[in-house]
């Protein structure tokens, strides 16, 4: 590239020059092409393999998505009991029949809404932030087959069948309206420091709040109930707590002496 597009910038250059040093010029270029060609084709290999040689550091930091496709061991394999919604009605998760809690990003989950049912067998790559609760990156759908990956991360432009689209649309966020629900709980949601964010309800409700704001331990089988913004949807309620407590009766302020 450097040897065809060089000699096209010096005559443009030697044309817009004034004519008693066209000569000089002249002489330059005659000198200076061969010169600049030479050393194009001698630095392009070096400058593909100082390319490759970047791409590979990358990949070795983590700055550029993984791939789908690994020999990597799953961090949970397992059949989906249902699918896990945020307060806005987004899929931000799957619930595994052995226990296991798939967290992942709701654009993430908006393609597992489509691609992934109850009863799927299925296998996640990812980070295991607490024994029984993973961080999805890569879901592969072992029924039905085909993977899906988390966007986040990846380069716009690049679609090799191995990664994610460039771009994927923002879920559908429903409007939150006032709901109450009680139960036992069934199992507990946590962040990546393994802080208790959020239950599961034995009549399938899902109850988040933010850490550090429980008045209370929580625990599978207690008594729970609370009180706050929501949605309904296909795949269940979800509330945004603003009250808890052991019964509906007696809830209290979600951040009572917080301020």
């Amino acid at each position: 590239m450097l040897s065809l597009y060089l000699p096209l910038a010096l005559d443009r250059f030697m044309t817009a020059a004034p004519a008693a040093i066209r000569p000089a010029r002249r002489a330059a270029r005659a000198c200076l092409v061969p010169l600049i060609a030479s050393l194009a084709c001698l630095g392009l290999p070096h400058a593909a393999h100082a390319s490759a040689d970047g791409t590979q550091r990358e990949f070795a930091t983590g700055a550029s998505p993984q791939p789908v496709a690994g020999n990597a061991e799953p961090a949970a394999k397992g059949t989906v009991a249902r699918l896990l919604i945020n307060p806005y009605g987004q899929v931000d998760g799957l619930w595994l029949s052995d226990g296991t809690i798939v967290r992942c990003s709701p654009r993430l989950g908006q393609r597992l809404a489509e691609a992934v049912h109850p009863g799927d067998e299925v296998s996640v790559s990812g980070e295991v932030h607490a024994p029984d609760t993973v961080s999805a990156q890569v879901v592969r759908n072992e029924t039905r087959g085909g993977t899906i990956a988390e966007p986040a991360g990846h380069r716009p432009g690049r679609d090799d069948g191995q990664y994610p689209p460039a771009f994927v649309p923002p879920p559908q966020v429903q409007p939150l309206e006032p709901l109450q629900v009680q139960g036992r709980i069934e199992a507990v949601l946590r962040d990546r420091r393994r802080e208790a964010n959020g239950v599961i309800l034995s009549d399938g409700s899902i109850v988040r709040f933010p850490p550090y704001t429980m008045p209370f331990v929580v625990h599978p089988g207690q008594p729970f109930a609370a009180a706050g913004n929501g949605t309904r949807n296909q795949f269940g309620v979800a509330v945004d707590a603003t009250r808890v407590g052991r019964s509906l009766r007696r809830l209290q302020p979600l951040y009572a002496g917080m301020y």
